[in-house]
């Protein structure tokens, strides 16, 4: 090889390392307390501003609860009382709360609503 495709191909290892890099997520969440009687707190620690979408399922896989859409700096904390998008209360049993970004992050976790 000659000393110009050496350049070329060390020029494109690094833009790719560098691109690589970019695509590490660092991002996470927490939820607490968990088992949760009356509410629970999510706390999201993101590494860089992102729009964030916080939603809660239930055990069937369903969006009941929308908790939060829209931008965040570097984290935030979420409280949710059990209530649903519809007003009610959301019964015993297994949700799943989902938090993802724009920046290809998505974290799942599960928790369980005691009586």
């Amino acid at each position: 090889m000659n000393k110009k495709t050496l350049i070329f191909a060390a020029l494109i290892l690094l833009t790719m390392g560098l691109f690589a890099q970019k695509l590490e997520v660092k991002d996470s969440f927490e939820i607490s307390p968990n088992p949760m009687y009356r509410y629970t707190n999510i706390y999201v620690s993101l590494d860089q501003p992102a729009n964030l979408y916080v939603v809660v399922e239930n055990d069937k896989g369903s969006l009941v609860k929308t908790i939060y859409n829209g931008p965040c700096d570097k984290g935030a904390v979420f409280t949710w009382n059990r209530e649903l998008d519809d007003g009610s209360y959301a019964p015993d049993g297994f949700y799943t709360v989902i938090v993802s970004t724009d920046q290809r992050y998505t974290s799942v976790k599960k928790t369980l609503i005691l009586k």
